[in-house]
């Protein structure tokens, strides 16, 4: 039973930090896609 809980708990974990980073690189996405938007406008 308590190996089926680490790797539940290791699980989660892993998918916690995916969710973490994605919401990382979409703002980080967003963020340089607005500056290059902003360029694009000034030209």
């Amino acid at each position: 039973v308590m190996s089926v809980m680490n790797v539940f708990f290791s699980l989660r974990h892993i998918a916690t930090l995916m969710y973490l980073v994605s919401n990382v690189y979409y703002h980080v996405y967003s963020t340089v896609n607005h500056i290059h938007n902003e360029k694009w406008k000034k030209n």
